[in-house]
């Protein structure tokens, strides 16, 4: 399903004129740099940004590198459900939801 998004979203026309994302994200780094109530965050690969199971206080908004989502199946293994690009909103579920996180969010390679 994650492939078959990818390539949907591809062939998708690119908008003429910013969109309501690129709006959004251009808000938040104004203010960061007035020191307003959002901060930006730098993770290292590999590093995870909130595990499954902990309560949502936070939302992220993914403006550089990718990340994924992970959960840990009955078995122990670990499966991605989500792969997270520039743009993308993390942790909105169980932030709107008031209910715990559903699964890991580490950070991937940078671009």
């Amino acid at each position: 399903l994650e492939v078959a998004a990818q390539l949907l979203l591809a062939d998708m026309p690119k908008p003429a004129g910013p969109t309501a994302r690129m709006r959004l994200i251009r808000v938040l780094l104004d203010l960061i740099e007035k020191d307003g109530p959002v901060a930006r965050l730098e993770l290292p690969p590999e590093t995870v940004l909130f595990q499954a199971g902990t309560e949502s206080r936070d939302l992220y908004l993914l403006l550089q590198g990718q990340m994924r989502a992970m959960v840990e199946r009955l078995d122990g293994t670990r499966v991605r459900v989500a792969q997270f690009r520039h743009g993308a909103l993390i942790g909105e579920l169980a932030h709107y939801a008031a209910g715990v996180r559903t699964a890991a969010v580490i950070s991937a390679h940078r671009y």
